[in-house]
């Protein structure tokens, strides 16, 4: 199943850039499901973002890294106070289980 981890904080983000989360991650077998989702808080997340997707204000991919090893990356155009407010979690799912891997994003 895919290994679960800590939540992860970014900080020291400029307001009105464009910023990238990059999280890496291990599954064996091959993730089959993986979505992006956000929220105010990390106990309701009914937002969620494709991947991949873009629509101009949150674009994403998954890179498959090898040897089981993947990397998810959410970008955020024109970052916003509301959006380092965001909690952000990434779901990953395969058949031998599921993780999320939460973030938490912090202003400079």
């Amino acid at each position: 199943a895919p290994i679960k981890q800590r939540v992860q904080t970014f900080k020291y983000i400029l307001l009105h850039s464009d910023y990238e989360i990059r999280l890496n991650f291990s599954s064996n077998p091959q993730p089959n499901n993986t979505e992006w989702f956000y929220q105010t808080n990390f106990m309701k997340m009914p937002s969620n973002i494709q991947i991949p997707s873009d629509n101009r204000k949150f674009s994403t991919s998954l890179i498959n890294l090898g040897n089981f090893n993947h990397q998810a990356l959410l970008r955020i155009a024109g970052i916003t106070k509301e959006d380092i407010q965001t909690k952000f979690n990434l779901h990953v799912g395969n058949a031998m289980g599921e993780a999320d891997y939460k973030v938490n994003l912090f202003m400079a």
